[in-house]
């Protein structure tokens, strides 16, 4: 891996032109699943409203595809069918770019470690978007960047998002990746990785109570230095929204693997606080997420929720929340990452 964001004209060439529009519509899902009937649903409830309102494109928060376990024997040797077989079909329908991230399950568990067939399906899928383990999203217009990043290599104080891949020269790469791609840079920017910073989750109370994963106080950090105001996330499965000093942080992990709260690590309640972040909204729902903005940058969020055994077209707004203009986005009353 080198330094910098990555660059492909190749790439490049192949995604839509998106440079001269005033407004974008997208879509955020993550932890795909396994192929089962919750995945099946959220990929209708996704082509039912696209087919209504259409997005530009899928941003992917990472675990793309789970292992498959069966009498106690998991995922087969890794090969190119598996996403022919276990995304594409569920997703093509929507006709539309699905930018994805790597998470530690399709990395670590499904594709033993090498994203190279990941990487690779990007040229054979009419949907699949990955070329490399960070990227810029490119051809979007002036008023918004959006960075892919690869969390599985952070780590901090003694507490590692993946083992396996941790090294601080690789964790560095992609904070200057990211650095590179916003630094400096007017407009609305978004970044989008598997592992959560802030998090309400089943991880909570693993990190003291307080919220925060720690292995990711480095790519916290960035993002308040380069002014990162949205961070798309996934791993923890729920759906949730905490504002930060500068920045909203948006989890969306109910794209199939949906999981009932976990009465060992309790969910916080909306409206917790303490001095670094707000909770502002928390549920366990399969679904996904819609962002609307424009080049004056006034900004909603929506849930979608799919309820369980409903029909694709069951689908509620679960929550939802705007804002005008950039400087609106976080709580300047809330303190930043002390160390």
């Amino acid at each position: 891996m080198t330094a910098g964001h990555y660059q492909n004209r190749d790439f490049e060439d192949r995604v839509n032109d998106r440079s001269r529009d005033t407004q974008l519509r997208f879509f955020v899902v993550g932890d795909f699943g396994s192929g089962d009937d919750v995945q099946a649903r959220v990929a209708g409830a996704m082509a039912h409203v696209a087919a209504r309102e259409p997005p530009n494109f899928v941003l992917g928060t990472g675990d793309s595809v789970y292992p498959l376990v069966a009498g106690g024997t998991s995922n087969p040797t890794p090969s190119a069918a598996i996403l022919r077989e276990r995304f594409d079909p569920y997703y093509e329908r929507l006709g539309i770019e699905f930018f994805q991230c790597l998470g530690n399950e399709d990395l670590v568990e499904v594709f033993a470690g090498d994203a190279t067939l990941m990487f690779d399906h990007s040229w054979n899928s009419a949907t699949w978007r990955m070329p490399a383990a960070h990227y810029r999203v490119p051809k979007l217009p002036p008023w918004i960047a959006i960075h892919i990043a690869d969390t599985n290599v952070f780590g901090h104080d003694g507490t590692i998002a993946e083992p396996a891949f941790f090294s601080e020269s690789v964790m560095a790469c992609e904070i200057e990746a990211l650095t590179e791609t916003f630094a400096g840079r007017p407009g609305l920017k978004i970044l989008v990785g598997h592992h959560p910073i802030f998090t309400a989750g089943k991880r909570t109370l693993r990190y003291h109570g307080d919220g925060e994963l720690l292995y990711m106080r480095h790519l916290r950090r960035a993002i308040e230095d380069c002014g990162v105001h949205f961070y798309l996330s996934g791993h923890e499965h729920h759906q949730s929204h905490i504002t930060g000093p500068r920045c909203e942080h948006i989890t969306q992990g109910c794209g199939g693997a949906r999981k009932a709260p976990n009465p060992k690590h309790p969910r916080r309640e909306d409206g917790w606080h303490d001095a670094e972040k707000v909770l502002c909204h928390l549920e366990v729902a399969a679904g996904f997420a819609i962002i609307e903005v424009n080049s004056t940058h006034q900004i909603r969020l929506q849930f979608i929720g799919v309820g369980a055994g409903e029909p694709d077209q069951a689908i509620r707004v679960i929550y939802e929340r705007t804002w005008d203009g950039l400087d609106s986005i976080g709580d300047a009353r809330l303190q930043r990452a002390s160390c």
